[in-house]
């Protein structure tokens, strides 16, 4: 990338600056630098500073979301509140157990 970006301007000093930012992020984050750098590479992307921190923020985005996964819901419901309630009668899975002419 920063080969690109150095052979991209007509005066290699004007990007510099982009270069020296680029390099600024390896130290912080050099996974996601070099995730980004990739993709910017296999699509053939215009190298800049800006691009590659719009990708890095994608991935790291596409990390956080795949890291908080929702937790499964219960299948399993409490009626402890519902049986003690005066006149209420709930059956539980053993009452129906041996219906239908199998075994659940």
């Amino acid at each position: 990338m920063i080969t690109q970006i150095l052979d991209r301007s007509k005066i290699e000093a004007q990007a510099f600056l982009a270069c020296r930012n680029i390099l600024s992020e390896l130290g912080k984050k050099k996974t996601l630098l070099e995730q980004a750098c990739q993709e910017l590479l296999n699509v053939n992307g215009y190298p800049t500073y800006t691009s590659i921190k719009r990708i890095m923020a994608t991935l790291a985005l596409a990390r956080e979301q795949a890291a908080a996964v929702p937790p499964a819901p219960q299948n399993v419901k409490d009626l402890s509140g519902v049986q003690d309630l005066p006149g209420v009668f709930v059956r539980d899975a053993q009452l129906y157990r041996g219906f239908g002419g199998h075994d659940a």
